[in-house]
């Protein structure tokens, strides 16, 4: 420690003091307990009853700051969730249908119909926030109302008030979902008389439900679904031309545009066609044989009982039936167009970034009318076949590349730009570290002791100085300068003794 600079000992006592509090902030955060939300968008009540069960239980909480939202540990979560259910807790905003569990004696009609309807919005409310994406949900309803007079009657209607959590969308199919839902739960609701919205506003049932049936689609939602259908098929087409071009002139050196008229009526046919008739079985009836026949006036005088006389003639028969059974094959035939199956005109229109011969237009036109299933070259439809025009157009010239070249240098400049940044930042990191290094070599030598200076080296001729002489000393000098070199060698070999000495000499002198 002794050979670090103070500076060095700042940097070394803050890293260690770092290291100490992240320890003490790791082991804190870890002893913690996570805590995650048991109910949320809570009312005052629920809340207010959850507190008191909780602080009964003796269970750890925390409250959020609005006041809605409660906070456990997640290890007691599920637990909690299963105690306050038995509990009845929350019991949520309004009255559901445990409201008809207790009877109300002198209730009247009137009063058990409202409290059915506030029960009703109450329960489709709490279904509703278990939908998906859905925080909370309110649902207003309005009984319909019967009347003597068919005119004077009302349907019932109902709306949806929806709060979507946080970047949350609903799809048609669940938004139809709700509206079936709630049409079915009311009495005399019909799903066009049921308005969605969503916390922003925004009306998410429009279009969906018509008056002519329950799943009909109205002429809006059929345009837009049409208009759609219409774009997906022009841009599949173009797509297939666009390709083909790009390979073949390069891309960007031609573009390609589609117009299509679809057929969207629905038509049925049904044919039946009866072929030559085909027997089945045959049968043959033969009858013959002999008798007489009686002859005679006719009329009256015939009929009186008289003396007449008879002639007896004899005859004989023979018939003959013939009876065959046919079959006649019939070949029925049902076939149903969906809407936009039939096309009535397809145009295609190219434009090429450069100047065309005939030739290159002629073999331009058959490529793309092959690519997009145009007949070419073109003819009229023959007789038995649908009217279908088709049409398309090759068409050569420059294209106006300045709003691409401008972007084109906008790009650049701004790629320019971002390499000068980053060579600027590498030049300025490299001056750092290139300061760092000369920084600590410097405070590395000033740490590093000076060396010794080396000795001269001898001239060839002497140059040390003489040694004074010692001077004689007389005999009482050289008596006194060995005393005092034994008292030296004493006071070194036994100190104890000195002292003692001393001692005795200081007390003899105070006496």
């Amino acid at each position: 420690m002794g050979r670090l600079s103070r500076q060095q000992k700042l940097i070394l006592g803050g890293s260690l003091v770092a290291i100490i509090v992240s320890l003490a902030a790791f082991v804190y955060l870890a002893g913690r307990p996570d805590y995650v939300p048991l109910f949320q968008n809570l009312d005052p009540a629920d809340a207010g009853a959850i507190q008191a069960k909780l602080k009964e239980q003796k269970v750890d909480f925390q409250v959020s700051e609005d006041g809605k939202t409660i906070l456990v540990p997640s290890k007691d979560q599920a637990s909690l969730r299963i105690e306050l259910a038995n509990s009845g807790l929350p019991k949520g905003t309004g009255w559901g249908f445990e409201t008809f569990n207790e009877s109300r004696f002198g209730e009247t009609e009137k009063e058990k119909e409202i409290r059915l309807k506030i029960a009703t919005e109450t329960e489709l409310s709490r279904t509703l926030q278990n939908i998906p994406g859905v925080e909370n949900a309110r649902v207003m309803i309005v009984p319909a109302t019967d009347s003597l007079f068919k005119g004077n009657a009302t349907d019932a209607t109902a709306s949806v008030m929806l709060i979507l959590k946080p970047y949350a969308t609903l799809e048609e199919k669940q938004i139809r979902g709700i509206i079936h839902l709630v049409s079915r739960s009311v009495k005399q609701l019909k799903p066009e008389n049921v308005t969605v919205v969503d916390n922003t506003g925004n009306v998410l049932s429009e279009g969906l439900f018509t008056a002519g049936g329950s799943d009909k689609v109205n002429l809006d939602g059929l345009a837009k679904a049409q208009l759609q259908m219409k774009k997906d098929f022009e841009a599949s087409l173009e797509q297939k031309a666009q390709d083909m071009l790009n390979r073949a002139l390069g891309a960007g050196n031609a573009v390609v545009k589609v117009s299509t008229e679809l057929d969207f009526s629905q038509q049925e046919v049904k044919d039946v066609k009866l072929g030559k008739p085909v027997p089945l079985s045959t049968r043959e009836t033969e009858e013959a044989g002999q008798g007489s026949t009686g002859s005679g006036t006719p009329g009256t005088s015939a009929n009186i009982p008289t003396q007449q006389a008879t002639n007896n003639n004899t005859s004989s028969y023979s018939k003959t039936d013939s009876i065959v059974n046919n079959e006649i094959p019939k070949t029925e035939t049902h076939t149903v167009t969906p809407p936009g199956s039939s096309l009535k005109r397809l145009s295609v229109s190219v434009m090429v970034n450069r100047t065309l011969t005939p030739e290159e237009t002629q073999q331009l036109e058959k490529a793309v009318a092959q690519a997009v299933g145009i007949r070419y070259p073109i003819q009229p439809p023959a007789a038995g076949q649908p009217d279908r025009v088709e049409q398309i157009s090759v068409l050569g010239m420059a294209f106006d590349r300045s709003a691409v070249d401008e972007m084109n240098r906008m790009a650049e400049e701004q790629k320019a730009f971002q390499r000068y940044l980053m060579i600027g930042g590498a030049l300025i990191a490299l001056a750092l570290l290139v300061m760092a290094g000369l920084y600590a070599r410097r405070a590395y030598l000033r740490r590093k002791p000076a060396p010794a200076p080396e000795p001269l080296p001898s001239p060839a001729f002497d140059t040390s100085v003489p040694t004074p002489p010692v001077p004689e000393l007389s005999p009482e000098e050289m008596e006194k300068l060995a005393l005092r070199e034994k008292i030296e060698e004493l006071s070194e070999t036994n100190p104890e003794a000195v002292a003692r000495l001393l001692k005795t000499w200081l007390v003899d002198e105070s006496r």
